[in-house]
């Protein structure tokens, strides 16, 4: 009800386009010059009413304007809509949410800035379909009010969902053992034999409430906080919600709108879509979107503003925190963004591949690998939870529907990586600080604070404390060995103080502060960066345990520093480990990270591993195995032939339009939607059927991503295409068409296959799932 079919909106805006083609010629098919004296048709809204609507439906009616100078702009002059409805350009879409009548004006606008206004009665009427819950007890009691009472009741066509029975006073009950819409009619008669027939709809739905936790799964012995925890039931980790109740994590990450538009010039796309405003409107169509496929979370990366809006259904999130980010900044800010707590900063903090030696600055590739150590990172730790703060709330730290906080990209910390085999391409970051330049612009003084943390415990002429129980003016060095000799002995080394000795760096320096990989110091550093292939062994096991405290302190400074502020949430470590090119995972790092207070692990689960020697679930299985915290699994994959990159690659250059299909850079490629949701459904039931000792320790799964995603990238990794349109065989089309939603959506360059059919029924089967079976 509401609804206007798909042909009937196909000759409407057949009508429009004609309407627009007679305006901008004067309405006369004749190619002589229009005169001077012709008057132009005076601009009008000609849409008389608009079509009623019921709740939870979606719906969509066109405006209609004419005359005037195209193309036209709507707004809304008085009055409300109802909730979760919209004005868009030419249309009112949404999916209203409650029953009732509004009264508005609308104002069209044309390119000449004439308007003209109309007003509306809009009834949205109350949904008329009963609602179960899935192994969830249901009783509801059918009514008449003809003819005499009593009456009967007999089903006459269509079915209920199974486990429910009709009985013949008109109550139908037990409990649903199926999901999914049932259409039935019931013959009812009274005590004189009267009857009549009387149709219905029944739905039965995964009941959840209000933080997204299933009704049907309470955790036994779990006490409520008041925020979601951890807990273990059984054999499988589990997420319980605020109320105790189960939580199946299966989030979208990056739901965000910066690929709608050439160059995330995403501003002109949202406005001709969704209007001016047009903030509100696409939450509210993405969380609606997300949901009717069976996703239960919004994971990281997610535009915050997303998670706060107040006028749309909270969903359950997690959220990134990238102090790098303001690391990362310097002298382009003013004042540069960890400036806080009265600290200013007027570059970027240290990185500690830019110091890397002559022979070395191959690995010195752009990415990131941060002096943690300096206080300014501390500080922008402090940064980016004032940052957090402003884009969710102040009360964040209060939110219920906040699960976590995710700590940094892995991008931004790649080397974390791993990579134990020689040519892996991820350094040893300790061998790094140990040969890197010690002296730098950005940061708190001239200093490498790392590097003098491993070697030299004064810094910029002051002895420092590093908090790793080392004391006042030690280095890790320092504190273990104690004197140069000691060192010297277990190295086989000839340094001749731990600090800066002869003639520095790069110039023959003696000292420990002095290293910079020269080949007369291979024979006990060796000359391997990643795996430290042809080191002395105790240089080796040093290198390693500055790793760890190295990627200790980088982490609980992340960890401490929102403590400070949130003592509610569970805190997640970076995201994520691993990828295709990683052979290897850290245990230096793993063990860092746990140690620093983390609740859980996110880590990749990659399809492709089977071809190279390494099941899917190997980091997942590392992770867990070092650390014995759960995980949540990172996952992609594409189509890109069957998608909006089909042809976006010409010369080279990903900005299309093209002629060439571009090479996907997700883990996995498949030739269609269709079959990439084949391996959807196979691969998230492989993930949440991990096992190590007996134990599911798979908390959920993260699908990257909403949107297909940037230029850079050139892969259909998402739900969506870069133009918005569900990859469901209906809206990523060349045509035009109306979503479930009552939005429009189409206009692709080709007809793209069906892909969320596949993946709502395999979110929603894992969810039936753990309900059947319950949680022993």
């Amino acid at each position: 009800m509401g609804k206007i079919p798909a042909k009937i909106l196909a000759a409407v805006g057949l009508v429009l386009l004609a309407l627009v083609l007679l305006t901008a010629c004067g309405g006369n098919p004749s190619p002589a010059l229009s005169s001077p004296l012709k008057k132009q048709t005076p601009l009008s809204i000609t849409t008389s009413s608009l079509p009623s609507g019921m709740a939870g439906v979606g719906y969509n009616a066109p405006l209609v304007a004419t005359g005037g100078a195209p193309p036209y702009t709507w707004s809304l002059v008085s009055g409300t809509l109802p909730s979760l409805l919209y004005l868009i350009p030419g249309y009112i879409a949404g999916v209203p949410n409650t029953a009732g009548t509004s009264n508005v004006t609308v104002r069209v606008t044309d390119s000449a800035l004439a308007a003209v206004t109309a007003s509306f009665s809009l009834t949205i009427a109350s949904s008329n379909v009963m609602v179960a819950r899935f192994q969830e007890t249901y009783s509801v009691t059918l009514t008449a009010s003809f003819g005499t009472a009593p009456y009967s009741y007999a089903l006459s066509s269509g079915s209920l969902p199974p486990g429910l029975s009709m009985a013949s006073t008109g109550v139908i009950s037990g409990t649903p053992t199926a999901t999914g819409q049932f259409n039935f009619s019931v013959l009812v008669t009274d005590s004189l034999g009267a009857h009549q027939t009387f149709s219905y709809v029944l739905s039965v739905v995964i009941g959840t409430e209000e933080y997204g936790g299933l009704t049907a799964l309470p955790i036994s012995g779990c006490t409520s906080q008041g925020y979601y925890q951890l807990i273990k039931v059984g054999s499988r980790w589990l997420l319980a919600d605020p109320s105790c109740n189960a939580l199946p994590y299966i989030g979208v990450q990056n739901v965000t709108y910066y690929s709608y538009g050439t160059g995330n010039n995403y501003d002109p796309f949202m406005k001709t879509r969704y209007g001016g405003d047009y903030q509100n409107a696409w939450i509210a169509r993405v969380k609606e979107r997300v949901q009717a496929w069976s996703f239960t979370a919004l994971g990281d990366y997610t535009s915050t503003f997303v998670y706060s809006s107040s006028d749309v259904v909270q969903m359950p999130f997690i959220v990134l925190v990238k102090p790098t980010g303001g690391a990362s900044y310097g002298s382009d800010k003013n004042p540069p963004w960890c400036s806080v707590n009265g600290h200013t900063y007027t570059s970027a903090i240290k990185s500690l591949l830019v110091g890397l030696p002559p022979n070395l600055q191959i690995y010195n590739d752009g990415h990131t690998a941060q002096d943690t150590f300096d206080p300014m990172w501390v500080d922008c730790v402090r940064w980016s939870l004032s940052d957090l703060q402003a884009s969710i709330g102040s009360n964040f730290n209060t939110n219920p529907w906040m699960i976590g906080i995710t700590h940094e990209d892995m991008d931004d910390f790649r080397d974390f990586r791993g990579g134990a085999g020689s040519g892996s391409g991820y350094l040893n970051l300790a061998y790094v600080i140990a040969v890197t330049n010690p002296t730098g612009s950005g940061g708190t003084g001239s200093n490498v604070w790392s590097k003098n943390a491993w070697a030299c415990g004064t810094v910029n002429g002051s002895p420092v404390d590093f908090g790793l129980g080392w004391g006042v003016g030690k280095s890790y060095l320092e504190s273990k060995y104690g004197n140069i000799a000691a060192l010297n002995a277990a190295w086989g080394s000839n340094y001749t103080s731990f600090c800066s000795s002869g003639g520095g760096w790069g110039n023959g320096g003696t000292g420990v502060l002095d290293e910079d990989d020269r080949s007369a110091h291979w024979s006990w550093m060796g000359s391997d960066p990643i795996a430290l292939a042809g080191a002395n062994a105790n240089f080796a096991a040093d290198v390693n345990q500055f790793l760890y405290w190295y990627a200790y302190a980088t982490t609980r400074a992340m960890i401490q520093g929102y403590r400070t502020f949130d003592q509610n949430h569970m805190m997640f470590a970076y995201n994520f480990f691993g990828n295709s090119y990683t052979q290897s995972l850290r245990p230096e790092v793993l063990h860092a990270v746990r140690d620093a207070g983390v609740s859980a692990i996110h880590a990749s689960y990659r399809p492709s591993q089977n071809g190279s020697g390494q099941r899917p679930d190997y980091f997942m299985q590392t992770a867990y195995s070092v650390t014995g915290l759960p995980v949540i699994a990172w996952y992609d994959l594409s189509a890109n032939s069957d998608s909006y990159w089909h042809d976006q690659c010409t010369n080279g250059s990903y900005s299309g339009p093209g002629d060439g299909l571009c090479p996907s850079q997700a883990d996995s490629d498949y030739s269609t939607q269709q079959v990439r949701g084949q391996h959807y459904t196979s691969d998230l039931n492989a993930i949440f059927n991990t096992q190590s000792d007996d134990t599911y320790f798979v908390l959920g799964m993260n699908f990257w991503d909403w949107a297909d995603g940037a230029t850079s990238e050139h892969s259909n990794l998402g739900l969506v295409s870069n133009n918005d349109n569900v990859y469901d065989g209906k809206c990523a089309v060349s045509g035009v068409s109306i979503d479930p939603f009552g939005f429009p959506c189409g206009g692709e360059t080709a007809n793209y296959g069906d892909f969320t059919d596949a993946v709502t029924a395999a979110n929603l089967n894992m969810l039936k799932a753990f309900i059947t079976l319950g949680l022993q």
